[in-house]
């Protein structure tokens, strides 16, 4: 009785959210709505919450009229969204990017562990244009009980490489050949460094190993490789000597491209 009583509700708001948006010519359909098949091997994006697609290219679509860098050049009626990608964090980043106060370096290389990363119940979409142009970064979530749109990146390197990445992600022969979900990790600041790293989680379904791809963004650190796809231990111990202040390893190799 009650699972019927939530798919109803489901439905209802579906219905209300397709009607209030329906003058803006969205698809009746969910975005989000992937073949299975597409599902089961390779790289795959995660099971987002129902409607989420929708979600994120509803909100986005209703801050298109606000003027701003770079919104005017957006076509509206070819946007597309892909995803999504479940966004985690590891153990002492907060979502500004700043750790809590009083953290130490100990506890801090004690967080650099996929072992310490938590879901934040965000998913991002990537919303792009008829060309395959990355027009924004859409963080989806629940707030007070409601899917909505959370925030919308149109702007900065993140917003810029993200999609590209994915799909060079998508084309590395050996990943296709396992069965992955792909994520968005944030990653404490390095020392010198005041900004989360964000690198993109290629997580292993199986028993299989997990791998980071870095992401080319400006403050990535010096001795790490950018757009490449490093084995989540190797990617890790980088970060120790960083963390330690000691003398970095340039010599642990991505192993793609």
């Amino acid at each position: 009785m009650h699972t019927l009583v939530r798919l109803l509700a489901g439905v209802l708001l579906l219905s209300i959210l397709t009607a209030a948006h329906a003058q803006q010519g969205l698809p009746e359909q969910p975005a989000d709505a992937a073949d299975a098949s597409e599902r089961r091997g390779g790289v795959r994006y995660a099971e987002g919450p129902a409607g989420g697609a929708d979600a994120a290219l509803y909100g986005f679509r209703s801050v298109l009229s606000l003027n701003g860098p770079g919104i005017a050049q957006i076509d509206r009626d070819s946007l597309t969204v892909q995803g999504p990608l479940a966004i985690y964090m590891l153990g002492v980043a907060s979502r500004r990017g700043a750790p809590p106060p009083g953290v130490s370096l100990e506890q801090l290389q004690a967080s650099m562990s996929l072992d310490k990363a938590t879901p934040s119940g965000q998913f991002m979409y990537l919303v792009v244009d008829g060309n395959g142009t990355p027009a924004a970064n859409v963080d989806v979530g629940f707030r007070n009980g409601r899917l909505q749109m959370t925030s919308a990146n149109t702007m900065g390197p993140f917003a810029d490489t993200i999609a590209p990445a994915v799909a060079e992600i998508h084309g590395i022969d050996f990943l296709q050949a396992g069965s992955y979900e792909l994520r968005v990790l944030q990653v404490p600041p390095w020392p010198g460094s005041h900004d989360v790293l964000m690198v993109l989680w290629v997580a292993s379904t199986t028993s299989s190993d997990d791998f980071i791809y870095v992401l080319p963004i400006p403050f990535t650190p010096g001795h790490v490789h950018t757009g490449a796809l490093y084995r989540a231990a190797d990617f890790f111990e980088l970060a120790k000597p960083a963390l330690q202040r000691t003398r970095l390893n340039p010599d642990i190799a991505p192993v793609w491209p």
